[in-house]
C-alpha cells in the first residue's frame, strides 16, 4: 500500500515553508522601505518639546539623536541643548546654547524666553527685559506668554507699575490667563489692595474644581484676603470644604476666630505651640486662640515667646496692644502701642517706596532703602532679594549692601522693648557685691596696730631664756593677715617678712601645736599662759592683727 506524501515542489521544499519565506520577504522589504523615508525634523522638534515637557527623557534623547543628524536644524538642537542643560543648573553653558538658537527665526522667540530666565538668574535683568520685548513683537502666536514672562521680571526687580500694565493687556486679550490673572493677585497683594487682589482671586477660583487644584501659596493670599475684609460668607466656604487646603495654622486659627469657632482647632493648637519644636506660625495661632477664648494669662504666655521670635510683626504687635488692654498692664500696653507705631510708619514706607519705584528697572539705591526697610520689618528673605536686586543693578554698592545687612540684623528686635522687673533684681544685688569691699578698708585698719610692734622688741633682750623665743614666734605671724584664717597651713606666708631676724626662720618648719604645748608645763610661771590664752584666737577671724598685741601688754606688767 502507498501512503500518502507531503506535496512538493521542485527542490525538495514543502509548500507551507515557501509561503512563510515569502512573507517574511514582503514585511522585510516593507520595513526597509518605511524606514528608509525621510523624516519630517520639524515633527522630532516638536516631539522633543513634549518629552521634555512630559519628563520622558528617553523619548527627548532619541529626538536628539535624529536631530543631531539633520542637516539645517543646528539651531533647534542648540535650543533643546540649552533648555536641558538650565534643567541641569548649568547656566552659562545654557546661555551659549540660547545664543546659538536664536540665529534661526523659526525658534528665536521661543529661544529669547528661554534666554531671557536664564539671564534673570544669572541677574542681568536688562538683557532679559530687551529680549523678552522682541520676542513679543516677533510670535504674536506666543506674545502673551512672552507678556507674562517680562512681567514676571519687572515684579522680580521691584518695578510693580511695570508689571500690572503688562499684565493688564494680557487679561484683556485673555481673560482667562490664570498665570497674569494670579501675578496681578499678588501684585495687590503686596500692596494690601485686599479688595482689588480679592477680585483677581475670584476670577481664578471660580471655574469648576479649581479650588481643589490651587496652589497653597493661592489658596494663601485668597484666605488672607477674605480674612482681612472679613467675608463671613466666604470664611465660611473655606472652613467647611477647603480648611486642609491651608498650611498656615495660624491663618487657619484666624479664619475660626472670625467665625467665632474657636474650640474646633484650640486643643490641637495649643497641644502644637506647648512642644519646643513647634513652629512659629502655632504659637502666633495659640496666642491668639487663648485671647479669643479668654485665657488672658495663657495667650499672654504665647504672646511672649512670639514676641521672642517675631519682634518685628505688625500682626503679633496688634495682639500685645489688644491683650494689655484687655489684661489692665497700662506700662505693657503703652510700650507696645509705641512698638506697633513704629512699625505701621515702616509699612508705609514701604509701601510708598514701591509705587516710588514700580516704574523703573534701573534705581538701585531705592532697592537698597526697600531692602533696609524689609528687614525692619522683619522680612529677611525680601531683605536678602532686594539687596540681591539692588547689587545686580549696580555692582559697586556689594560692599555697602553686606555692611547694611550685617547692621540690620545685629539691631533686630523690638523697637522699645519692654522693661522686666527680674532686671531690676540683679542692679540691687551689684550694691551688695561691693559690700565686701567695703570691708577691705577694715583690713587696713588692723595696720594702725603696726607701730605698737615695737612693743614686741621688749622681749628681745629676754631672748636668752629658752624659753621666752618661744612665745616670739607669734611676733612674725602677727603681720600675718592671712594665717589666722587658715589658722596652720600658711606657713610660708611670713617669708616675704623675713627681713626680721633669721631667728624664727628655722622654727617655722617647726608646728605651732607643739610650741604652745611647751608652755603648758610651765603654767605656774603666769607670763608664759598669758600668750598662750585661746582669746586671742577667737577674734582671728576678725583680723586678730588688733588683738594679738594684747597678749604683749602683760609682758610690760612683768
Amino acid at each position: 500500500m502507498t501512503q500518502n506524501q507531503p506535496v512538493r515542489v521542485k527542490g525538495g521544499l514543502p509548500w507551507w515553508l515557501w509561503a512563510m519565506l515569502v512573507v517574511a520577504t514582503i514585511v522585510i522589504g516593507t520595513g526597509v522601505i518605511i524606514s528608509s523615508a525621510p523624516v519630517d525634523p520639524d515633527e522630532v522638534f516638536q516631539t522633543a518639546l513634549k518629552s521634555f515637557d512630559a519628563h520622558d527623557q528617553p523619548a527627548f534623547n532619541k529626538a536628539l539623536a535624529t536631530l543631531k543628524k539633520t542637516e539645517g536644524y543646528e539651531s533647534h538642537l542648540a535650543l533643546l541643548l540649552g533648555m536641558q542643560a538650565s534643567v541641569q543648573n548649568r547656566d552659562p553653558l545654557a546661555l551659549d546654547y540660547y545664543n546659538e538658537a536664536i540665529k534661526h527665526d523659526d525658534v528665536k522667540p521661543l529661544a529669547l524666553q528661554k534666554r531671557g530666565a536664564v539671564l534673570t538668574k544669572l541677574g542681568d535683568y536688562k538683557e532679559a527685559i530687551a529680549g523678552y520685548e522682541e520676542a513679543i513683537g516677533l510670535a504674536p502666536d506666543t506674545e502673551n506668554l512672552s507678556r507674562v514672562l517680562l512681567a514676571r521680571l519687572y515684579y522680580a526687580v521691584g518695578a510693580l507699575q511695570l508689571a500690572e500694565k503688562t499684565l493688564d493687556v494680557v487679561k484683556a486679550s485673555e481673560p482667562e490667563n490664570k498665570d497674569a490673572r494670579g501675578m496681578l493677585a499678588q501684585i495687590k497683594l503686596d500692596q494690601n489692595r485686599y479688595a482689588d487682589a480679592l477680585e483677581e482671586y475670584l476670577a481664578i477660583l471660580s471655574s469648576p474644581g479649581a479650588f481643589s487644584s490651587a496652589s497653597p501659596a493661592l489658596m494663601s493670599g485668597y484666605t488672607r484676603c477674605i480674612v482681612k475684609l472679613k467675608d463671613k460668607e466666604r470664611l465660611r466656604v473655606v472652613s467647611d470644604e477647603h480648611i486642609a487646603l491651608l498650611e498656615d495654622m495660624a491663618l487657619k486659627t484666624a479664619v475660626q476666630i472670625e467665625l467665632d469657632d474657636i474650640e474646633r482647632f484650640r486643643k490641637i493648637v495649643i497641644d502644637g505651640a506647648s512642644t519646643e519644636t513647634s513652629a512659629v506660625d502655632t504659637k502666633v495661632a495659640a496666642a491668639r486662640i487663648e485671647f479669643a477664648a479668654g485665657d488672658l494669662r495663657n495667650a499672654e504666655k504665647f504672646l511672649n515667646q512670639c514676641l521672642e521670635i517675631l519682634p518685628r510683626e505688625i500682626d503679633v504687635m496688634e495682639l500685645a496692644v489688644k491683650l494689655y488692654a484687655k489684661n489692665n498692664q497700662p506700662e505693657k500696653l503703652a510700650i507696645a502701642q509705641q512698638n506697633l507705631d513704629k512699625l505701621l510708619d515702616i509699612e508705609g514706607q514701604r509701601i510708598a517706596l514701591l509705587k516710588e519705584m514700580g516704574d523703573n528697572i534701573d534705581n538701585a539705591r531705592q532697592r537698597f532703602d526697600l531692602a533696609k526697610i524689609s528687614i525692619d520689618l522683619g522680612k529677611f528673605p525680601d531683605g536678602q532679594k532686594w539687596f540681591g536686586v539692588a547689587v545686580a543693578i549696580d555692582p559697586s554698592i556689594a560692599q555697602e549692601c553686606a555692611t547694611a545687612a550685617e547692621e540690620a540684623y545685629k539691631n533686630y528686635g523690638l523697637h522699645i522693648p519692654f522693661t522686666k522687673p527680674e532686671e531690676t533684681k540683679p542692679e540691687e544685688t551689684k550694691p551688695e557685691e561691693t559690700k565686701p569691699e567695703e570691708t577691705k578698708p577694715e583690713e587696713s585698719k588692723p595696720e594702725e596696730p603696726k607701730p605698737e610692734e615695737p612693743k614686741p622688741e621688749e622681749p628681745k633682750p629676754e631672748e636668752p631664756k629658752p624659753e621666752e623665743p618661744k612665745p616670739e614666734e607669734p611676733k612674725p605671724e602677727e603681720p600675718k593677715p592671712e594665717e589666722p584664717k587658715p589658722e596652720e597651713p600658711k606657713p610660708e606666708e611670713p617669708k616675704p617678712e623675713e627681713p626680721k631676724p633669721e631667728e624664727p626662720k628655722p622654727e617655722e618648719p617647726k608646728p605651732e601645736e607643739p610650741k604652745p604645748e611647751e608652755p603648758k608645763p610651765e603654767e605656774p610661771k603666769p607670763e608664759e599662759p598669758k600668750p598662750e590664752e585661746p582669746k586671742p584666737e577667737e577674734p582671728r577671724p576678725e583680723e586678730p592683727k588688733p588683738e594679738e598685741p594684747k597678749p604683749e601688754e602683760p609682758k610690760p606688767a612683768e
